[in-house]
């Protein structure tokens, strides 16, 4: 495999940022792609109450998970030693294994009452494996900072690719098996812990035990992360993970498997490029905060080069998800693809903001964030307390993307007002693109409403195809001449 890796990598392009999101970007395609492929047989093997299952667990995980190492592992690469980042890499494991702990002890005191609140009785057997999860996530987390600082990305690459894998075929040994919906857990843990051997043997990191007093002078060194950035992250998180909490709260699991098969099929290409982006973005924008008109170029032609690959996505996804997801995963998940249109617009715009946010780290604005971040979920716990009242999940569904969309363009909008820019200028710039792809989407929709669907699927297919080659042409041309 690692030959494999040098000879691809040798294809790569020349530009450093380019060629390491290229690096990133390729195992984690191959990944996903892994992942595409066995979910219309995982679909099949499970049930939207498995999935459901699966989707609270996730969700519980991914809130706790988030607040693993109290953020410390967001400030491994910033230091300019090597000797403080190792040190902030042990710190912050030891943090990894005191809040595994402590969510063990949560789990063994009130599991049974967790599982109550969230309408998942099938859950509580197995709320055991939350502090296995959370260990194995939280050390793959700081690890993967740590070999990012070095800019290893082949190595974390290497790592995507070993997860999907793992994670698929658990589950689907597991669903052969019949072991549901505990294969389905099982496989989640195990692809998330998969490759942390790879980062611990390859990136070189030293896990030797530093005084006491130097690990206590970063933490306060880095106080903003546990203080500012993990509340604003949690906050974050809940609002995210709310949505299959809710819905199984009101609705039951089934209609929580919809949603995180939705879910998990769209936000692939954020895992595929926009995290990709992201690990590279970070660094290198971190490296370039005292350069205000590196800063506003680098934030504008990032911005600029992810709208292709967002439109050809999303807009496909929104005009045709219903019928995709039928066609794919089987009648019983056609319900999943309408939430999927719903969603779309939402997910386009968070395609982007998502890789931009790190200039908040690299600009040390954490406590701004927190309280964008409070908004952002007050926002969205209201929309689906109120579409729970009515009864609703596709309102439920309707405004949370809704309210998605209001949430990501007040980031992105906020991200170009730090940079010392405006969205504004931006999308001045590429003014021909947006009034393109408007006119493009109103001609598919109309023609969706009058012609038979396979006509009319094929001349989405092949006008979105089109129109995304012509943009990468004009959009290269139009960043050019960008002044932020």
């Amino acid at each position: 495999m690692n030959a494999a890796f040098a000879r691809l990598k040798a294809l790569l392009p020349k530009s450093s940022f380019a060629r390491n999101v290229a690096v990133l970007a390729g195992g984690t395609a191959v990944g996903q792609a892994i992942v595409v492929l066995a979910s219309p047989i995982l679909t099949r093997l499970y049930t939207p109450e498995d999935f459901g299952v699966l989707a609270v667990y996730s969700s519980l995980l991914g809130i706790l998970s988030t607040v693993a190492a109290l953020r410390y592992e967001l400030a491994i690469p910033l230091p300019e030693k090597d000797e403080d980042a190792a040190a902030l890499v042990v710190l912050s494991l030891i943090i990894v294994l005191g809040m595994s702990l402590l969510v063990g002890l949560g789990v063994w005191l009130g599991g049974e009452q967790v599982a109550r609140w969230v309408n998942a009785e099938t859950l509580r057997p197995h709320l055991w494996l939350l502090p296995v999860g959370m260990g194995f996530v939280g050390t793959y987390q700081v690890l993967n900072y740590w070999t990012t600082r070095r800019k290893l990305f082949d190595v974390v690459s290497l790592t995507k690719l070993t997860q999907s894998g793992t994670q698929v075929a658990v589950q689907l040994v597991s669903g052969a098996l019949g072991v549901t919906p505990l294969g389905l857990i099982i496989g989640h843990i195990a692809g998330q812990s998969a490759g942390i051997g790879v980062l611990f043997r390859r990136s070189g990191v030293s896990l030797r035990l530093f005084p006491a007093n130097k690990l206590v002078a970063l933490a306060r060194q880095h106080w903003k992360f546990p203080v500012f950035n993990s509340w604003g992250a949690l906050i974050n998180i809940v609002g995210i993970q709310a949505a299959p909490l809710l819905l199984t709260t009101y609705f039951g699991t089934a209609i929580s498997g919809l949603f995180m098969l939705t879910m998990r099929v769209l936000t692939l290409p954020a895992s595929l490029i926009g995290n990709a982006v992201a690990q590279v973005f970070y660094p290198t924008i971190a490296a370039q905060t005292q350069k205000p008109e590196a800063v506003r170029t680098l934030l504008a032609r990032a911005s600029t080069a992810l709208l292709p690959v967002a439109f050809a996505i999303f807009a496909l996804v929104g005009l045709w998800g219903r019928e995709l997801f039928a066609l794919i995963f089987g009648a019983e998940w056609l319900e999943a693809g309408l939430y999927a249109s719903y969603l779309s617009p939402w997910l386009f715009l968070n395609f982007i903001s998502s890789p931009l946010s790190t200039f908040v780290l690299a600009k040390g604005r954490q406590d701004t964030a927190m309280w964008i971040t409070l908004y952002e979920t007050v926002l969205r716990l209201s929309v689906l307390l109120f579409a729970g009242f009515m009864g609703s999940p596709l309102l439920a569904v309707r405004l949370y993307g809704l309210a998605g969309m209001v949430i990501s363009g007040v980031y992105i909008s906020w991200i170009f007002r730090l940079a010392g820019s405006s969205i504004w200028i931006w999308l001045s710039s590429i003014r021909s693109y947006v009034f393109a792809a408007v006119l493009l989407l109103t001609a598919l929709s109309s023609l969706k409403a009058v012609t038979a669907p396979p006509v009319s699927f094929g001349l989405s297919v092949v006008g979105i195809g089109l129109f995304t080659i012509w943009s990468v042409k004009t959009l290269r041309q139009e960043s050019r001449e960008t002044r932020a």
